[in-house]
């Protein structure tokens, strides 16, 4: 409610809350307005992506035929949702029982293309990932609060209290959960997780959602007694056993996450338990350890009732079998580590993160030498989650280059506040203004790494690809695929989406083929474009064609290297 300060003459006041609010809301609009410039840059579409659209949306399936041509528009439906096929979640939850991965994301971006039937389009997975945007940056503020603001006393991090106004007339913790989401709102790290069509943001949504669940519980424990809030505890654990649910379902590695969570949560209670003095406190605390174990036990369960698979994906699937070597493969832990903190800092720190984590590191042991401080629950929490987390995905993460961040997304903005909390343990002299000064550095760092060209997936390059498709689509296009990995047919399909028709070929036997492929060329005309995939026997199968046109025809044909690109290379041939 806008209030009017009498002794200024009826100058109208906003209340704090209300600024901060207004603050948060436009922060996250001019957020989304950046998304939605880098989805509008976005050209093409990383090979997981196309898998994403086609397991959301999969008609009769899509399969590699030899020697025929393919009408490209039964391509394309694989990519769509057909007008009859709209919210087939059963389907979605089938096909990817049949993959390693489990539904729930699958089923958003189902939902998305449901509403727009009939299409394929970036913006659809775009809309799925800017709305979990929305809803982690809103999570992010509300964790950044619950952990900064003074529940003991404590202030920020161990500071001063949260009745004390700073800019803008706002308290230390909504400045600071200001400074939390602006800072990984602008920072590529969370730009490249919107455009990578996959289900990091949302994982993101659920682990932030866990971990402001646990902060909650810890504050409870500290600041009241069972019975006195008996609902808000029963509250608090249905809300638990449904987030660690959807997070389960949405990407195995929120089980990570919550283990750590679980594990520093089980010693604050173990703490509780042998500390107590009553009886009855004894109980009280037994009793709630066990209503918490019961909740994360029943989403495990519920989860596994629902979907069985998700027990094979992680113990029997190729994915969870690699995990697992990684996992106690020792020797490469060091290498492991160092490739995914240095991708860390630079997508999410500017590459400055070290110099933050010292400077925070520093700013905590200062406090806790000159002014007795000590770490609270709920940063220790932080703490303990993101290190095992961190460690946890570094040992088990595919290593794909800097695209590897996104197995790190969850926890990235996390990083971020407990730096700034870090910085806030010394609120003695100048040191009070470190926070607001790493807020601003971050920021700088951020807006410079998006106008450096930071962002990833969004795969410019693929442009000139397009065009010279659409270019040429009056001239069919010939495909040569590797029969020892046909799969990778599908990591080029939005180029293939730009022809009517495409003929299929194997590379399998260039003596064999070249006449197929010869009969391709001259069903063509005067000329045709090849995408060959990349196999030992392909430039045979090139000069073999080249050299049965110039005996046919009495002249060598051109034949013109155009592009490479994903184990693909694309010619142009022009018969003479």
């Amino acid at each position: 409610m806008v209030q009017t300060d009498r002794s200024s003459g009826g100058t109208l006041v906003v209340p704090p809350e209300k600024k901060y609010i207004a603050f948060l809301i436009l922060m996250i609009a001019a957020q989304v307005a950046v998304l939605i410039y880098f989805g509008a840059r976005k050209a093409g579409f990383h090979e997981d992506v196309f898998y994403s659209y086609f397991s959301s949306n999969r008609s009769a399936g899509l399969y590699t035929p030899d020697g025929e041509w393919v009408d490209t528009e039964t391509i394309l439906n694989e990519f769509r949702v057909l007008p009859g096929e709209r919210f087939h979640f059963g389907t979605v939850k089938l096909v990817q029982s049949w993959d390693v991965h489990p539904p729930l994301w699958y089923y958003l971006l189902h939902f998305a293309c449901s509403l727009s039937a009939g299409v394929f389009s970036k913006w659809q997975g775009l809309a799925v990932n800017i709305v979990g945007f929305v809803i982690a940056q809103l999570l992010l503020a509300k964790l950044s609060r619950l952990v900064m603001r003074t529940a003991d006393r404590g202030g920020m991090y161990c500071g001063d209290e949260v009745q004390e106004k700073g800019l803008f007339g706002l308290s230390r913790d909504q400045l600071g959960a200001l400074a939390v989401v602006a800072a990984w709102g602008f920072s590529p790290a969370a730009v490249s997780a919107v455009m990578f069509i996959r289900m990091y943001v949302w994982l993101t949504v659920f682990v932030l959602a866990m971990l402001i669940l646990h902060v909650r519980f810890l504050q409870m424990l500290r600041e009241s007694s069972v019975n006195s809030l008996r609902r808000e505890y029963l509250r608090l654990f249905i809300s638990m056993t449904v987030v660690s649910f959807l997070g389960f379902m949405t990407q195995y590695y929120y089980l990570i996450a919550l283990f750590f969570a679980g594990i520093y949560t089980a010693i604050v209670l173990l703490r509780y338990l042998v500390t107590a003095v009553k009886e009855s406190d004894r109980k009280m605390f037994l009793r709630l350890a066990g209503f918490y174990v019961c909740s994360q036990a029943a989403a495990g369960i519920i989860g596994v009732l629902y979907y069985p698979a998700a027990l094979s994906h992680i113990f029997r699937g190729y994915r969870g079998k690699e995990a697992q070597a990684e996992f106690l493969n020792i020797g490469n832990t060091f290498g492991r580590v160092r490739a995914f903190f240095s991708l860390v800092s630079r997508y999410a720190f500017g590459g400055w993160m070290l110099v933050f984590l010292i400077a925070a590191l520093a700013a905590a042991v200062a406090a806790a030498v000159v002014k007795k401080v000590r770490i609270r629950q709920e940063v220790r929490l932080l703490i303990v989650v993101c290190a095992g987390y961190f460690l946890a995905v570094a040992k088990t993460g595919l290593i794909l280059g800097e695209t590897s961040i996104r197995y790190e997304i969850p926890i990235c903005p996390v990083f971020i506040l407990l730096i700034l909390c870090g910085l806030s343990a010394f609120q003695v002299r100048i040191a009070k203004y470190l926070p607001v000064a790493a807020a601003v550095l971050l920021l700088v760092l951020d807006l410079a790494g998006l106008a450096g060209g930071r962002v990833l997936f969004l795969y410019p390059e693929n442009e000139a690809r397009i065009t010279f498709a659409r270019e040429h689509c009056e001239e069919p296009a010939i495909l040569l695929f590797n029969p020892q990995s046909p799969d990778h047919v599908w990591w080029i399909p939005d180029v293939l989406l730009q022809y009517p028709k495409v003929y299929f070929l194997s590379e399998g036997s260039a003596v064999h083929n070249v006449e197929q492929l010869r009969e391709a060329v001259r069903d063509a005309g005067r000329g045709a474009v090849i995408y060959a995939a990349d196999a030992e026997n392909r430039d045979l199968l090139i000069g073999d064609l080249a050299e049965a046109i110039r005996e046919e025809q009495g002249s060598m044909p051109e034949i013109r290297s155009v592009d490479r690109h994903a184990m693909w290379t694309t010619y142009y041939l022009k018969v003479k």
